[in-house]
């Protein structure tokens, strides 16, 4: 239940910050600002999806998956912002000081969102037997 509440606060979310960039600047800003906020979702939440089962059943493999995985996803959203901003293509119908600001905020906020996530979380680093004690 609780991936099900993250993912409808991040819509409302994005939702209410496209609203905001379209009584502010317009059609084209909030077309931006929607189109960055669902880029960044992607970008965050594509981690937890591909990397979560490697983790689970190859360990020893994740670090390397996770270098890999990331730096294909920087590349990917380099390609990605290029062909959005350019201004004889898909750009000329977006407002680029809001696609940047919503890509950095929602960045700031989606990292701010899962440190916060991973100091809540509790990790398990030994077993206790019945009785409570440390196995030893």
């Amino acid at each position: 239940m609780k991936r099900r509440s993250g993912l409808v606060a991040v819509g409302l979310t994005v939702a209410a910050w496209a609203g905001v960039a379209g009584l502010l600047g317009g059609r084209a800003a909030a077309l931006a600002a929607a189109l960055a906020a669902v880029i960044v979702v992607v970008f965050f939440g594509s981690t937890k999806v591909v990397l979560g089962p490697i983790a689970q059943y190859l360990p020893g493999a994740s670090l390397a998956a996770a270098l890999l995985f990331y730096g294909t996803k920087v590349l990917a959203l380099g390609v990605v912002v290029l062909v959005l901003l350019d201004p004889q293509g898909p750009g000329r119908h977006l407002d680029d000081r809001w696609f940047t600001a919503t890509l950095i905020g929602g960045s700031l906020f989606a990292v701010t969102w899962l440190v916060v996530a991973d100091l809540r979380a509790r990790h398990v680093i030994y077993d206790l037997d019945d009785r409570g004690r440390h196995d030893a």
